[in-house]
């Protein structure tokens, strides 16, 4: 991944900063391919909200690492005003994503940006359904179909959770950990006669979060145990870092 001259972006007043919602992040393996559109913001926004010559620029966070910045366009440059790129990051489970335009007479001074993003892989590895009377907050249901088979759901009861709750970090936080854990443990210690794709997909998270691969099916079930554990580890550690890393944004804009 190159690494742009710029050491980093000033933001303007918070107030008067612009808000960047139309966006879309895709990982394939360690590329990252990243789209925005900035035509709704033109239309209820001044012309004069984006200079010509501003410049739009993804930064790319990883832990331990100084930040990326990479070039996706001026405002000049797209008649649309929509940008995309494809991104080499090398630790893409761990990246935190953020856009901002940049003014082009004032040195690295951010006049619009979006929130800092993350892939959350967990959770489009895993859908949600509401389920009215549920009785409890979530459940996890395996023998849901989908085009491989079965595959896990995320049930909540729509009475205890609304939806929007299912975005806060308190939720992710409580709930997910024990989610990954129910998950991997099924994938490890539960045969299957089908050999689903999911399972395949959440071991490839689990080895993400646990920094190793699962142990082999013949392994002892304190391997496969003591995995596990691990995985969820490394996982709560990204929603630690998650977490920290908002909380700088909210912070430093």
């Amino acid at each position: 991944m190159r690494r742009a001259s710029i050491t980093r972006h000033v933001s303007a007043n918070p107030r008067g900063r612009i808000t960047l919602k139309r966006m879309n992040l895709k990982f394939q393996g360690k590329r990252l391919t990243i789209s925005v559109d900035l035509g709704e913001v033109k239309k209820t926004l001044p012309l004069r909200s984006f200079p010509p010559d501003s410049e739009v620029y993804v930064e790319i966070y990883l832990p331990a690492e100084p930040p990326h910045f990479e070039l996706l366009g001026k405002i000049s440059e797209s008649r649309n005003l929509c940008f995309s790129k494809t991104i080499e990051v090398p630790d893409p489970i761990r990246a935190r994503i953020r856009v901002v335009v940049i003014h082009p007479s004032k040195k690295n001074l951010i006049i619009a940006s979006s929130s800092l993003l993350s892939p959350k892989l967990a959770e489009s590895l895993l859908p949600t359904r509401a389920v009215p009377n549920l009785g409890r907050f979530w459940r996890l249901e395996f023998d849901c179909p989908s085009d491989v088979g079965s595959q896990p759901v995320l049930e909540y009861d729509p009475d205890l959770v609304p939806q929007r709750a299912l975005k806060d970090p308190r939720w992710v936080h409580a709930v997910y950990p024990s989610v990954v854990r129910e998950i991997l443990l099924r994938c490890l210690l539960v045969p299957d006669e089908i050999a689903d794709d999911w399972r395949e997909e959440w071991l490839n998270f689990g080895k993400k979060c646990a920094q190793t691969g699962p142990p082999d099916t013949e392994e002892d079930i304190q391997k496969k145990l003591d995995w596990v554990e691990k995985a969820v580890e490394g996982f709560c550690r990204q929603l630690s870092q998650k977490i920290r890393l908002v909380k700088w944004e909210e912070e430093s804009l």
